[in-house]
């Protein structure tokens, strides 16, 4: 199972390991190295999924259970099963079931360092959990996330199913107008995009 880690105030994020073997997931606090010398060539590749509703929102409630119908759990599982780990934030931690997840779960949470170059701290990601960086947060870190363009590709699902938790986060789509969309298909609830940065 796992434990919430606490926060590094150090490094900016904490770890929750887990392996693709399913192995017993424990919790661990990464101290990155942030060398300017560091070799800052792509060598991973970052991809997010996000669903949102007709208004951007990105939960019903705790969590966006009620949002995902099983077209979009399909392309889920299929980012999943691409990815070497994945990366969320605190507040998503706290509300999705990641003490299922069989990879290795990084946790942004907010801190008094303030990270200033994200590109550094995927490529420690990668060096340590593989290059495939699937990218499951909130809207605020994804905001964080497309500003510092370290994201290749972000997978959206439009759902009809709409929320009605106005506290719930929302993601507004003029994050990413420049963006092209290279995939688009559709099923009786939903619009799933395929979005690219130029």
């Amino acid at each position: 199972m796992i434990t919430e880690t606490t926060q590094s105030l150090q490094a900016g994020f904490s770890v929750t390991a887990g392996s693709k073997s399913e192995q017993d997931s424990q919790s661990i606090i990464m101290n990155l190295r942030l060398d300017s010398t560091t070799d800052m060539s792509p060598d991973y590749l970052a991809r997010a999924n996000i669903l949102i509703d007709p208004l951007g929102r990105v939960r019903a409630g705790k969590n966006s259970a009620r949002l995902s119908s099983t077209g979009d759990r399909v392309r889920f599982h299929k980012l999943r099963a691409w990815a070497d780990c994945i990366v969320v934030g605190g507040e998503t931690l706290r509300s999705e079931p990641y003490d299922k997840s069989a990879l290795p779960v990084i946790v942004f949470s907010r801190s008094k360092r303030v990270i200033s170059d994200w590109q550094v701290e995927f490529l420690e990601i990668s060096k340590k959990y593989g290059s495939k960086i699937l990218i499951e947060a909130g809207p605020d870190l994804l905001i964080q996330l497309i500003d510092a363009s370290v994201i290749e590709q972000i997978h959206l699902t439009r759902t009809n199913r709409q929320s009605d938790d106005i506290e719930s986060p929302v993601f507004d789509l003029s994050q990413i107008k420049d963006w092209k969309v290279i995939s688009v298909e559709n099923d009786e609830e939903n619009v799933f995009e395929v979005y690219r940065r130029d």
